[in-house]
């Protein structure tokens, strides 16, 4: 059998992007964790609060503002499957030099589990890591917010 030969073609072109619809300057600073709380209001779903357990990650730039917001992942109603990659996929693909984490409790219950805890960490140092700081981890409920950094 005839041996193939090999051919170097061009490998295709990673692009990356992100365009901000508005100006910088007219995305939020967030300073407190009121602030935080209000704006995990205006992310969440309506009616999915209490329905699913959801992990969103807020992108912020070096001056705080906003960057935006990435739906992480979406599980049942006592878990979700998180993927530290792509949280930090997004936040370099934005430049962001901080992150919030949050997700909620379908139970009302705010406080974390074991595995709350423990992803909470693993977020931390790889922020370390990368450069990119994790400054909460919050688990938002109908009653309220609890925040792992303890503001």
């Amino acid at each position: 059998m005839p041996k193939k030969k090999f051919r170097l073609s061009r490998p295709p072109e990673i692009e990356l992007s992100y365009i901000y619809k508005d100006p910088i300057e007219d995305h939020p600073v967030i300073t407190n964790p009121d602030q935080v709380h209000e704006l995990l209001k205006a992310i969440w779903k309506p009616g999915s609060l209490n329905h699913r357990e959801e992990m969103i990650a807020i992108y912020m730039n070096r001056a705080g503002r906003v960057l935006g917001y990435y739906g992480v992942s979406s599980g049942g109603i006592s878990s979700t499957a998180v993927d530290p990659l792509l949280i930090f996929q997004v936040a370099l693909k934005v430049n962001a030099s901080s992150i919030i984490m949050a997700h909620n409790h379908p139970s009302g219950n705010l406080l974390p589990s074991a595995n709350d805890m423990v992803l909470a960490k693993r977020l931390e140092l790889l922020g370390e890591f990368l450069y990119v700081k994790v400054l909460d981890h919050i688990i938002i409920g109908q009653s309220g917010i609890w925040n792992y950094s303890g503001k």
